[in-house]
């Protein structure tokens, strides 16, 4: 019996084998599939690529810092830049003449020019010299030239000034004008326009433009007509006594 079995064993053995190969087989054609789906993995959402970024927008992984950075460093370039070019502008010209000469100074005055003696640190604010106390004028408006050229004061008009001395001069025309502007100390009237005859006797009086002397191509104002005549009579040292009383008085005249 032992021995019948044995041999049944023998004989089987490859069909039992097959068999049992051909069931894991079986089995493993069938388990397959299911863990191939889950070892499988399950795929993510793609990664979109990053959005352009419009120009001068700001990307969201930039801190504010680096913006603040970037903007700072393009205005430093800019500003720069901006007064390199404002230096170059500012740059003499080669070819310029430094030793030209200054525009002069004319400036309108109604229907003509007024014309200034040149402007230099020995122009006083208020000079010696009398003028009228309504309109500031010297000479009440008389033209100082036409004492020695037309042998009466003409009066002078306002469109023909010439500033001098801190005193504003008419003139009758524009040629007694220029003979003005040539030698103001010619034809302005001795001791700042006031009475010659005072100034001899050691103080101010104002002078009368209708009371006048020419004497020696100078011109000298009297405070009334007694006042002329007693200048004549002492002409001489009373002319000496006035410059040196002058000479005296004038600086408390003067306003720098």
């Amino acid at each position: 019996m032992r021995q019948s079995s044995k041999q049944f064993f023998t004989m089987f053995r490859p069909v039992l084998l097959a068999g049992l190969l051909a069931c894991g087989l079986a089995l493993l054609a069938v388990a397959a599939p299911a863990f191939a789906q889950q070892d499988q993995a399950v795929p993510g959402p793609e990664a979109s690529p990053p959005a352009a970024t419009p120009a001068g927008d700001i990307p969201a992984d930039v801190s504010a810092t680096e913006v603040s950075a970037g903007e700072t460093g393009a205005n430093v370039q800019g500003n720069a830049e901006t007064a390199d070019g404002q230096a170059m502008s500012d740059a003499p010209d080669g070819d310029a003449d430094a030793s030209a000469p200054q525009k002069p100074s004319w400036q309108p005055f109604g229907s003509a020019p007024v014309i200034e003696d040149p402007v230099n640190l020995d122009t006083p604010l208020i000079g010696p010299y009398l003028t009228d106390a309504l309109t500031g004028v010297a000479l009440s408006g008389y033209d100082p030239v036409s004492y020695f050229t037309a042998g009466e004061p003409q009066m002078g008009s306002s469109e023909l000034e010439f500033y001098w001395q801190g005193v504003s001069w008419y003139f009758a025309s524009l040629a007694n004008l220029e003979n003005f502007r040539r030698a103001p100390e010619f034809y302005a009237p001795q001791f700042g326009g006031h009475g010659a005859m005072s100034m001899a006797r050691g103080y101010l009086s104002q002078g009368d433009p209708q009371i006048y002397l020419v004497l020696d191509d100078e011109l000298f104002l009297f405070y009334s007509a007694g006042n002329k005549i007693a200048f004549q009579e002492i002409v001489n040292s009373a002319r000496l006594d006035a410059r040196q009383n002058w000479a005296r008085l004038r600086d408390g005249l003067v306003l720098r």
